[in-house]
């Protein structure tokens, strides 16, 4: 049999799925109360061991970035084999105040189930990261919605109100 090969990777978030030639999963602020998911499948039945568990590496403009910098942590309790040919690995997301486009997802590290080393695999452009709070603008008006003009004491009071 031949070395295996990495047939597909898709990251999901929520019901968001991201699959290879789609556009990216994007991980927002609204996000990190969530898990990324990336479900990598092989074309062939591998061994589900643990001595053959893939290796997932985060790259980002094609070095190998640290995941917990960009708010990405494995959860070994959730991440694992789901069937012979496919391997889930779960990520918890934190809020890192972070923007970060086209992160690569690669796959090495795993056999097949006759010990055959699989192929690397990278996925190009599976992820991006935007948890970087958008900036609130506030505008004060010098008249009420009824056409008279505010007080100073008014507006100071609004101005107390929102800052």
């Amino acid at each position: 049999m031949n070395n295996p090969v990495v047939t597909s990777v898709a990251a999901s978030v929520s019901s968001a799925v991201q699959e290879n030639g789609q556009t990216n999963q994007t991980i927002s602020e609204s996000d990190v109360v969530n898990q990324l998911e990336v479900l990598v499948t092989f074309d062939q039945r591998m061994d589900e061991s643990s001595s053959s568990t893939p290796v997932v590496t985060f790259k980002e403009s094609g070095s190998d970035i640290t995941p917990a910098d960009r708010g990405i942590a494995i959860d070994p309790v959730a991440s694992g084999w789901v069937s012979a040919t496919e391997y889930k690995a779960v990520y918890d997301l934190t809020d890192s105040n972070d923007d970060v486009n086209d992160l690569e997802v690669q796959i090495s590290g795993a056999r097949d189930f006759n010990g055959n080393a699989q192929a690397t695999h990278s996925a190009v452009a599976v992820i991006n990261i935007d948890t970087i709070q958008p900036p609130v603008t506030l505008t004060a008006s010098t008249e009420s919605t009824s056409g008279n003009a505010y007080s100073q004491a008014d507006l100071r009071a609004l101005l107390q109100l929102w800052c």
